[in-house]
């Protein structure tokens, strides 16, 4: 399906494409792999970039056959980010453009993979920032299927009073992009170049891919435009 050029509300994803956690994910997956000798790699990294916190853990566990359920991977790396989780910078652009849309008053969420804790820990140095959501906020914990399952969009969409199909999406991980589609909605990926390299296909469903906020023009989707 065409995107829609008429967009009435807009959903963020957070870990990536608003705030730069991903790399504090990587250290903490490392760290836990480090005690068993085995590597983190990209291979694995791209396979649960952007999942649901289970789906991802397990997807760890299972391929570098870690002697632990995925349960206690993601309870041992709980601590471990508790400490890294509030050093968190905005993604380029991020900042600008979601307070150019609060500004101009389109409605707006944040859909996220994360548990409600963490989105707290990520926040505590952000409190001015995200106060523009007006707590529109959908963690992990508050849907039964997470990303790539299209769910936790919808109830995004439903927070901020816009059908699905009349909102936009950013998202930087091929679930989260998936995800997105399958909720009807219009996506635009913002992607790590390393992981569009390795996953070209999975962003081709992905309606506008590029590499920061910066190259967004909202007027192209109906959106007031920056001035």
């Amino acid at each position: 399906t065409m995107a829609n050029t008429k967009i009435k509300g807009v959903i963020f994803d957070m870990d990536g494409t608003l705030l730069d956690t991903e790399p504090l994910y990587g250290q903490a997956n490392q760290a836990i792999c480090d005690r068993f000798s085995k590597i983190y790699s990209t291979e694995i990294l791209v396979n649960v970039i952007g999942k649901a916190e289970i789906l991802g853990a397990r997807h760890i566990v299972e391929s570098l056959q870690l002697p632990m359920t995925p349960e206690n991977f993601l309870v041992e790396r709980e601590h471990l980010l508790e400490d890294l989780f509030p050093n968190a910078k905005p993604m380029k652009g991020a900042l600008e453009f979601s307070k150019h849309l609060h500004e101009k008053g389109i409605p707006i969420a944040v859909a996220t993979s994360a548990n409600r804790h963490a989105v707290e820990r990520k926040l505590l140095n952000h409190q001015d920032w995200f106060s523009i959501f007006n707590g529109n906020i959908i963690s992990g914990d508050q849907v039964v299927h997470g990303k790539p399952a299209p769910d936790i969009f919808i109830a995004a969409a439903k927070l901020i009073g816009i059908a699905p199909e009349d909102c936009l999406v950013f998202e930087d991980a091929t679930s989260g992009v998936t995800a997105a589609k399958a909720a009807g909605c219009s996506v635009v990926a913002i992607p790590d170049p390393l992981i569009l390299s390795m996953k070209k296909d999975e962003y081709a469903k992905a309606d506008l891919i590029l590499e920061s906020f910066d190259d967004f023009k909202p007027e192209n989707f109906g959106l007031p435009e920056r001035t």
